[in-house]
């Protein structure tokens, strides 16, 4: 076998790409101007996003800035889930699906719900968890109690475990949202 000799570089030949013009700064950041604009030339684009919301923005598949109004529509937008309600500091975030009839109730009865689990949940021995899941006669609900709120979903079938950490990192991106 022969070694690999590269072909020689001839300095008459026109370059294949018309050399790059010097891009205007930005008014925003002008020391970041020329490559913002550059790379937006070539389809690359930033993410000027609030870094906090990151990970709701991941768990409910959006891309726009969130509000708790709007997380909560959004869980509650996922699949298998008919109503939400979140609570922190005496406010209230909540939102229902038209499919369940049971989620008006839910909705109303939420915040009694959450404090009668808290309550509950020393006597029974399970004082350390974060998220409940409970059936209760036609309802079926999971309540997240992160440090500084509570999210309440009530489902519309058997969530899968995937579900339910999902609700559970909703909560708690949630409560650092409110915090």
């Amino acid at each position: 076998t022969r070694p690999f000799v590269p072909p020689a570089f001839i300095e008459d030949d026109a370059p294949a790409f018309p050399p790059a013009k010097p891009a205007p700064t930005s008014a925003r950041n002008p020391s970041l101007g020329s490559a913002t604009t550059a790379a937006s030339s070539i389809g690359v684009q930033t993410h000027d996003a609030n870094p906090d919301q990151i990970m709701l923005r991941a768990l409910l598949d959006t891309d726009s800035d969130l509000t708790p109004q709007r997380v909560v529509e959004l869980t509650c937008a996922l699949p298998g889930i008919a109503a939400c309600v979140c609570l922190s500091q005496g406010r209230s975030f909540s939102h229902i699906g038209a499919h369940k009839p049971q989620a008006r109730e839910f909705q109303r009865q939420a915040t009694q719900l959450a404090e009668h689990l808290r309550t509950l949940a020393p006597l029974i021995g399970i004082d350390g968890a974060e998220t409940f899941t409970m059936n209760s006669g036609d309802r079926l609900m999971t309540f997240c109690f992160p440090e500084g709120a509570i999210l309440g979903v009530l489902h519309d079938a058997e969530p899968t475990l995937g579900l339910r950490d999902k609700v559970t990192l909703i909560a708690r991106e949630l409560a650092r949202m409110l915090a």
